[in-house]
């Protein structure tokens, strides 16, 4: 691999293929996080070096990176949030001004579990610990690719610089945690609770669980080119102390289309998404589908009452009811490739668009704490569905299902609905960041379950949501 190429993000791609080589490209030996964009909501992706990383659990919080960070942890874990925040806020004033379009940041990854630190009522377990609460991957000064334009801000490292040429990877079987038989036992008691009038909606899913080995990047960038996702992320984390010191090396590769939270001065955006048809079918079957309408108008009920509890009276609005987009329809870079994130067609996806803006004094914490976790991936009412997640489901999400996304010190946020996410483990540190030696991946899929629902066929569009990880 040679560089960049001058004309990379255009012919339609957004910007797909240059997002994927410069991960490619990217130095062997440095860190790494990345957040997608190319969407009409975001059009950025940002690239770069994380120059310190704070570390939020159950039993704690911790800062690995440069220097010493000038802010107070252990006060809680939105407290924890909060002061890293400030701080970063604080560094910009002082810093020389930046000239990039984003200038610096954070990128973080929110687990779903944070919802039950901040809603105790939500949960009927505690987190299991092998993923934090909480990541923030500070980000001084980070490449940013213009999706509209196609290039990138500045100069990305070159080859003999130490970036790492094609690696390859490889994913073994994937096979469900719970099974089928299990699963489908789960969606008849959600049944069961929504005819009981527990809940209009639950949203359960399940982990596939394979072996993995290799580069992570590489397999983030096959992600890309294949899936070509409006709000992906990618993410190298190490074990620090307040994780279980068995869980040595790990990676977060998501490729959501799906919009949590954007906020730009003081208008805030959400996109929920409801209903997953294969692109191979006429988009009017899903526009007719009354139960994929119901669903999506449940959630948008939901995210609106969220939202007017930290936006001005009067502001919240619907904006779109429901839009059918395409996600995923570009060709698949790898021979492997079927289904629905191949070439033959993608996915079909009802989407809403609520809007609001937010009170004088409420910060991107307040949002948070209002709005986490988005309830497309919980069913309403929010806190009695979560209850139920906790009782049928066999795992904790971690990621899944939480969000990851850029918060810069500017106020801009843009968080993704962590879902077509997958997550990589390995025991021992060993080689470079993105380096996995006998690690494993989990990818977890979901469905919306609601009184029409048929748990065979729960199970069926879960699985072909998992044609995402298939595909590369």
């Amino acid at each position: 691999m040679s560089g960049m190429p001058e004309t990379a993000g255009k012919g339609g791609d957004s910007g797909g293929s240059a997002v994927a080589d410069a991960v490619r490209c990217w130095p062997r030996r440095r860190g790494l996080a990345v957040v997608c964009g190319g969407g009409p909501a975001w059009g950025w992706t940002v690239l770069g070096e994380p120059r310190g990383v704070l570390t939020v659990g159950s039993r704690g919080s911790t800062w690995t990176g440069e220097g010493e960070a000038a802010f107070a942890v252990g006060r809680g874990v939105l407290a924890d949030m909060r002061s890293a925040l400030e701080w970063g806020k604080k560094q910009s004033r002082e810093a020389a001004p930046e000239t990039g379009p984003l200038g610096s940041g954070w990128v973080v990854s929110l687990s779903y579990e944070l919802g039950g630190e901040i809603e105790p009522a939500a949960r009927r377990r505690g987190p299991d610990g092998s993923w934090p609460l909480i990541v923030m991957q500070r980000m001084v000064g980070p490449r940013v690719f213009d999706h509209a334009r196609g290039v990138w801000d500045g100069a990305l490292p070159r080859e003999d610089e130490g970036a790492a040429g094609f690696r390859g990877f490889r994913i073994g079987e994937l096979r469900s945690e719970m099974g089928q038989a299990s699963y489908e036992g789960a969606v008849a008691r959600g049944i069961e609770y929504i005819h009981a009038g527990d809940v209009y909606q639950v949203n359960l899913a399940h982990r596939l669980v394979g072996s993995f080995s290799g580069s992570t990047r590489e397999a983030f960038a096959a992600l890309v080119e294949s899936a070509r996702p409006w709000h992906g992320a990618y993410m190298e984390c190490a074990a620090d102390r307040v994780l279980r010191a068995e869980n040595g090396k790990r990676a977060i590769m998501s490729a959501s289309p799906e919009l949590f939270l954007k906020v730009e001065g003081r208008r805030v955006v959400t996109r929920p998404m409801k209903g997953t048809w294969p692109g191979s079918r006429d988009p009017a079957e899903l526009r007719e589908s009354g139960k994929d309408r119901a669903e999506l108008n449940m959630i948008i009920d939901l995210m609106r009452n969220d939202l007017g509890r930290v936006c001005r009276f009067g502001t919240v609005k619907v904006e779109d009811a429901r839009a059918i987009e395409r996600h995923g329809e570009q060709r698949a870079k790898s021979p492997r490739a079927k289904g629905p994130h191949s070439e033959e067609g993608g996915v079909w996806q009802g989407v809403g668009t609520v809007v609001g803006e937010l009170r004088a004094g409420v910060d991107v914490v307040n949002l948070l704490a209002a709005a986490f976790p988005a309830g497309s991936v919980t069913g309403a009412p929010k806190i009695r569905a979560m209850q139920i997640i906790d009782e049928l489901e066999v795992s904790g999400r971690g990621p899944y299902c939480g969000s990851i996304g850029w918060i810069g010190d500017d106020g801009r946020v843009c968080l993704n609905v962590a879902i077509r996410t997958a997550l990589v483990r390995a025991r021992v540190w060993k080689g470079e960041p993105d380096w996995i030696e006998d690690g494993e991946i989990s990818y977890s899929v979901g469905a919306g379950i609601v009184a029409e629902s048929v748990p065979r066929r729960e199970w069926e569009e879960t699985m072909q949501k998992a044609g995402v990880i298939r595909g590369v």
